[in-house]
């Protein structure tokens, strides 16, 4: 395992999984959200900048991605040797949006850059919200049309499992 795409429903655990997976393996890690909300990128309209980016971050020998970007699944996944999709359930994803935007409120996160602002916005709240119903498809497609043969997909149901199968790493 070195190379290693994280991705799941907002709120689901990925950073924090991620900063635990990078701590027990020495794998250095990357934040795509600390890429994407840098005001002084417009990666959102900038397409082509943002796919060079993640060239860019996967290029490395070794490294932890995590995030969701559908954009970037046929880099990454291609490149990845592990994927892990914390498809954990609605419920606690949303209490855990909630619960972060109330623990960083003006205070910011490890992962996020230094001028963001902790907020739930009505769009992204609602597709945390409808995640399950509708991006979980676009995810498990995805993982699908970028899987090949040496890509070993775990999925956790759990944060549970997911640690479980972390404290059993070697």
């Amino acid at each position: 395992m070195k190379k290693v795409s994280i991705i799941g429903c907002p709120g689901a655990g990925k950073s924090t999984f991620a900063r635990a997976l990078s701590n027990k393996t020495s794998i250095p890690i990357e934040h795509l959200d600390f890429y994407n909300h840098q005001k002084e990128h417009d990666y959102e309209n900038d397409k082509v900048s943002w796919i060079d980016k993640i060239g860019e971050l996967t290029s490395n020998d070794s490294w932890i991605i995590e995030g969701n970007y559908g954009s970037t699944y046929e880099q990454r996944f291609t490149k990845s040797d592990t994927l892990i999709f914390m498809d954990i359930s609605s419920w606690l994803s949303i209490w855990s949006v909630i619960k972060r935007r109330i623990q960083y409120r003006n205070k910011k996160r490890e992962e996020m850059p230094d001028d963001w602002i902790e907020k739930i916005d009505p769009v992204f709240f609602k597709y945390v919200v409808l995640f399950r119903l509708k991006s979980r498809k676009d995810v498990v497609d995805g993982i699908n049309k970028y899987r090949h043969n040496n890509l070993n997909v775990i999925t956790f149901k759990t944060r549970k499992a997911a640690y479980k199968w972390l404290d059993e790493l070697g």
